[in-house]
């Protein structure tokens, strides 16, 4: 039996076959075929925007006292067990993008938070259309991180107007109507408190006080809340505070107002109220536990420059630092209202406060005087450990954001104390504006006004 044959015809063109020599080099292509591939980055910008805001803004220091915390140390545990909400993944990426674009000049980050912001916003809004039936966390994050979304975008050469603090302001109101929901289900169920909820509390509380606003009343127990111990008392102390500012302010602010007896009746009590909390935050700081305590270092003549002191303060780690800085600023507010309320006192006609130099109440004011110089030196002692240089000057750049977090409210605290000298409260509107810069907030670079506008508001 044959075989078949079969025959295999092998064609090569002229380059293969060694007619021809291959040319050198990269093969044209067709002009088909020729089309521009962007580089895609590694990682999207909201998820460095992401990562960049939790790295540098919100780590959380495992030690840090309660007393000393606020609804950013809720954001990482917030972000990581809630990413099943799209509505909290919503809401960090807002704040991440808006504070990633400002400090690293990342126009399209901004933009992009713009756009977020805006769908937030309408999202937030149907849901606090029946507060009671809302998701709280979801809620109170979400407009914690819009109130700060605000605070950030605003333009530092701005000034701060009463449309932009409205529209700060509204969050503050929709988070306390939800912290109202939440108390109102307590009282039937009993339900656990988050720790969102005792620290949005305590923002809505600093919001009051910057804004000369009472508290609604069943706000006030901080225990009903989820304070306790050293941070129960600190509380207290706090809101009596509020309760005097805002009284104060609302007679300073009726100047046609009954100037007889009865007025002097209630200016009395707030200088009493005054004089109470002075003693009882006076005594706050023996309650610290001992790994609270700060160091004294005496640094040499010539390693000073202006506005530095000669004594500096040094804590065991940053939380620690900012308990004291908010001793230091609390304290110095107190006594500033102190006076103030003194001085109102005075202006009553036929008053006996304040006529001689031998007066209860004139002695009062040295003394209130002398105590707010002396908060005002240990508070700017203790700057140079949270700016993270005791031994000398520090640059912006050097300054790490997380700073921002632990300094902005005992700072912001300060700029509201009347009486303490000019000179003195421009030394920490400056740290302030620096800290602002740092971080691109533009509210804290905008300080300045908010302090002009307190004191047109105090008639100074």
């Amino acid at each position: 039996m044959k075989s078949s044959q079969t025959t295999f015809v092998h064609s090569e063109n002229e380059f293969a076959s060694g007619v021809r020599k291959r040319p050198r080099g990269p093969r044209p292509r067709s002009s088909s075929t020729q089309t521009y591939i962007p580089e895609q980055p590694l990682v999207d910008l909201k998820s460095q925007a992401i990562a960049y805001y939790l790295h540098n803004h919100v780590q959380p220091l495992h030690d840090a006292p309660s007393i000393a915390k606020s609804v950013e140390d809720d954001i990482e545990w917030t972000f990581n067990s809630r990413r099943d909400s799209p509505t909290i993944q919503l809401a960090i990426s807002v704040i991440a993008l808006v504070l990633y674009g400002k400090a690293q000049n990342q126009p399209q980050a901004v933009v992009d938070a713009c756009v977020a912001y805006q769908k937030l916003l309408h999202d937030i809004q149907f849901l606090l259309s029946s507060p009671a039936e809302c998701d709280v966390e979801v809620c109170l994050f979400s407009t914690f991180c819009m109130g700060r979304y605000e605070d950030t975008v605003h333009a530092s050469d701005q000034p701060i107007t009463r449309a932009w603090a409205m529209r700060s302001a509204s969050h503050h109101d929709g988070a306390l109507a939800v912290l109202k929901a939440f108390k109102d289900r307590q009282s039937s169920s009993n339900p656990p408190i988050p720790d969102i909820v005792k620290h949005t509390r305590r923002g809505m509380i600093k919001s009051a006080l910057m804004r000369n606003r009472s508290l609604p009343e069943w706000i006030w127990i901080g225990r009903d809340f989820g304070e306790e111990g050293l941070e129960s008392e600190y509380d207290s102390m706090i809101v009596r505070l509020v309760d005097i500012r805002q009284r104060l302010f609302s007679l300073r602010s009726d100047v046609e107002g009954d100037r007889s007896s009865e007025r002097t009746l209630v200016i009395s009590e707030l200088v009493k109220g005054c004089q109470d909390l002075e003693l009882d935050i006076s005594r706050f700081p023996s309650r610290f536990p001992n790994n609270w305590i700060r160091q004294k270092h005496l640094l040499p003549v010539e390693s000073g420059v202006r506005d530095s002191p000669q004594i500096v303060y040094s804590y065991q780690n940053l939380s620690y630092a900012s308990v004291w800085s908010r001793y230091y600023a609390t304290r110095l507010l107190v006594n500033s209202t102190l006076i103030g309320s003194l001085k109102l006192l005075h202006s009553v006609p036929n008053s006996p406060a304040v006529q001689t130099i031998t007066s209860p109440q004139h002695r009062q004011l040295q003394k209130g005087q002398s105590t707010i110089a002396e908060m005002a030196s240990e508070f700017q002692s203790s700057l140079p450990f949270c700016l993270g240089n005791i031994t000398g000057v520090i640059t912006e750049e050097e300054i790490h954001p997380i700073c921002v977090r632990w300094l902005a409210w005992p700072l912001t605290m300060v700029m509201f104390a009347d009486e303490l000298d000019r000179v003195k409260k421009e030394v920490f509107m400056a740290v302030i504006m620096r800290l602002g810069r740092r971080v691109g907030i533009g509210a804290l670079m905008g300080v300045e006004d908010v302090v002009r506008q307190n004191e047109i508001a105090s008639g100074r």
